[in-house]
């Protein structure tokens, strides 16, 4: 199949993912769906979760196993921030929501201008 839109459908109040590749397969008894090229996911803000998206070379999703996965480089964003995080390697479960980085992580996280809070060191 060529140019895929799918959605992976949340358990939890957090919104459904949309997902695009270029490319994706899915095996004969609907158990397992590949991406590939291209892989980008976004999840929009509501119910208190922030929106967030990530891109990745390959994706391997088990609908009846509620997990997501990748071996590859997976790079993590937020729009309108420099929020970024980069790994090697992700199990996300759907169902609970848990992101597992496997390696290499790296982040930059941009404190809300709001939230800041300067200190003196004290003498």
């Amino acid at each position: 199949l060529h140019d895929i839109n799918t959605t992976v459908v949340s358990y939890t109040k957090a919104p459904n993912w949309q997902l695009h590749a270029d490319y994706g397969r899915m095996h004969h008894d609907n158990s397992i769906i590949d991406l590939w090229d291209q892989v980008h996911a976004t999840r929009p803000a509501g119910n208190g979760f922030r929106a967030l998206a990530f891109r990745t070379s390959t994706l391997t999703i088990y609908p009846n196993k509620n997990l997501v996965e990748t071996d590859k480089a997976v790079t993590f964003y937020q729009s309108g921030t420099q929020n970024i995080t980069r790994a090697v390697g992700m199990h996300a479960n759907t169902k609970t929501k848990m992101i597992h980085l496997l390696s290499n992580v790296q982040s930059t996280y941009e404190a809300s201008k709001q939230n800041a809070t300067i200190t003196q060191p004290q003498h």
